[in-house]
């Protein structure tokens, strides 16, 4: 496929810009706007006192124009608000321009043949692949929510973070479910797996969830205390330690409340404490509101993924701040978005496809 300039690119995007924004008279054959492309970003020039009413409706119209005219060479990224930057030139009136970021290419899933080759080969430095295009890197993770319909894939895509996670480290895996998937995952790989027995009341298992985190916070505790101790300690490295938690609404549904609520206080105070000591969680489940998951935990995942359908509903606790309509999601099974927030990378969100391992 031969991919088109970034002239080329832009002057598509200012004719489709064009029809549609066909207001008033105001179009780049008004000099009203002009559109340049770089690398990085698409910036919207427009001339200001203008008839355009520069605001987040339009901020938004532009990015779903732009991100549909620019696919399949350029995937563009939604923002909470609108960008806002200087452009070099002595006319006061064209001195600003909204930017539009974007990254060359669209989200590619990947395929993995042999999963022991290719874990070996890429998890030596932490990186754990979700996309062909696209890693995360464990020591940049605080915690990880990822929440989808049931069917959308979130318990292979689980599987597959665990199997990273356990070649660096240690996984702890609590599934309500007893999913099939997870715990032979952990019994094969020698990991933990914490599920309920039949005779079991919730309460009691829920209990039971809650001694297995407090001892997780001893160890985030016992971590802080090794790295206070001297200067030469603040930079240690310790192995990490992630604590799964599979479907958060069945394993409070029902319970004592409060013996929820010592639950919601231990996944708060490790969120919020973890991070240097190389804890972290990953927690899903179909809904994240408050009732499934407190706030401040869900603030805090600096990994966030929506599997399946994908609308401003399923998005209001994940993305609360963005328009996601301009977002073109992959179709197929276990595609949905993504974002990653950390300070090295705008937090963009992504289309996301989970990767595909052959035998799973």
């Amino acid at each position: 496929m031969i991919k088109p300039t970034l002239d080329e690119i832009a002057s598509h995007c200012k004719q489709a810009i064009n029809m549609a924004l066909n207001k008033d008279g105001e179009t780049s054959y008004t000099l009203s706007f002009d559109i340049v492309a770089t690398e990085q970003e698409l910036d919207f020039i427009f001339y200001c006192p203008s008839a355009l009413l520069l605001n987040q409706e339009l901020y938004n119209r532009l990015t779903s124009i732009i991100s549909t005219n620019a696919y399949p060479y350029f995937t563009v990224f939604p923002q909470p608000s609108p960008v806002l930057v200087p452009w070099e030139t002595d006319n006061v009136h064209k001195a600003r321009a909204w930017a539009f970021p974007w990254r060359r290419e669209i989200s590619k899933r990947l395929v993995v043949d042999d999963i022991d080759s290719f874990l070996d080969l890429n998890t030596k430095n932490g990186n754990i692949w979700l996309m062909r295009n696209y890693f995360v890197n464990i020591n940049s993770l605080t915690s990880v929510a990822i929440m989808g319909l049931s069917g959308s894939g979130k318990t292979m895509l689980t599987k597959w973070l665990n199997s990273n996670i356990a070649r660096m480290g240690k996984v702890i895996t609590i599934d309500p479910k007893g999913s099939k998937d997870l715990v032979w995952w952990a019994r094969d790989n020698d990991q933990e797996i914490i599920y309920p027995s039949p005779d079991v009341s919730k309460s009691d298992f829920l209990s039971k969830v809650n001694d297995k985190l407090s001892q997780v916070l001893q160890v985030v505790y016992k971590r802080q205390s090794e790295y206070l101790k001297s200067h030469d300690n603040i930079n240690k490295k310790f192995l990490p330690v992630v604590v799964t938690i599979d479907e958060l609404s069945a394993l409070t549904t029902g319970a004592n409340k409060r013996i929820v609520d010592s639950f919601f206080s231990l996944l708060q105070t490790i969120t919020l404490l973890a991070r240097e000591s190389n804890v972290h969680l990953i927690l899903i489940s179909q809904e994240l509101d408050a009732k499934t998951i407190p706030t401040s935990v869900r603030s805090q995942c600096n990994l966030r993924i929506l599997m399946g359908l994908v609308n401003s509903k399923s998005c209001q606790y994940l993305f609360p701040d963005y328009d996601v309509s301009s977002i073109v999601v992959p179709s197929g099974v276990a595609t949905g978005i993504i974002q990653k927030i950390n300070s090295d990378e705008v937090p963009a969100i992504t289309p996301f496809l989970a990767p595909t391992v052959k035998g799973w």
